[in-house]
């Protein structure tokens, strides 16, 4: 049961995030981008390190 709590937990503060003005510009900016800038973005994305909470579930502990 605690980590379904967990999980719900992460999920409302991911839900939060998705939701501010700073999040909404940049999905507006991602659907009117070129597909080159998409393209450059991705690249930049993988990139980077991932944070612990953004890889994926078998992979946590």
């Amino acid at each position: 049961m605690p980590k379904l709590i967990l999980r719900i937990a992460e999920f409302s503060e991911l839900l939060a995030r998705m939701q501010t003005l700073q999040a909404r510009k940049g999905v507006e900016a991602a659907f009117n981008a070129s597909p080159e800038k998409l393209g450059r973005a991705a690249v930049a994305a993988a990139q980077k390190p991932r944070p612990k909470t953004l890889q994926p579930a078998e992979h946590r502990n």
